[in-house]
């Protein structure tokens, strides 16, 4: 499942290239019990949580560079569904790594975030 949404910002230079923020959880079995995203920007805080969602999970954001990098933290937790010994979430920015969890147990819960954005990313 892949979910594109876009991302606001606000005036700005611009910049060489877009970025995409990808948002992966994977587990041993095919279902997260919950899934709980949250975005702060400079404009407020955005969440959802979803339940029974079929894995891999992936959302992605795109980042417009023309525009400044409006984050200020992401935070992904993933509830494995009852028949999970594992569950594994990443952020990534452009395909580097910007937080990973993987927990194991039983029914595990794994929690991924940063408050180091645009840091985190490089920029």
């Amino acid at each position: 499942m892949m979910t594109m949404i876009p991302l606001l910002g606000c005036g700005g230079a611009p910049a060489p290239k877009n970025g995409v923020v990808k948002f992966i959880i994977e587990s041993d079995v095919s279902t997260a019990a919950k899934v709980f995203l949250e975005l702060k920007t400079r404009n407020g805080t955005n969440s959802r949580e979803e339940a029974d969602i079929l894995l891999p999970y992936t959302l992605e954001l795109p980042v417009d560079h023309s525009k400044p990098m409006n984050f200020k933290s992401a935070k992904l937790s993933a509830e494995a569904s009852a028949a999970a010994k594992s569950i594994t979430c990443r952020i990534l920015y452009d395909g580097k790594k910007v937080s990973e969890s993987t927990v194991e147990g039983n029914a595990p819960t794994a929690t991924c975030e940063s408050d180091n954005w645009p840091g985190a990313l490089g920029k």
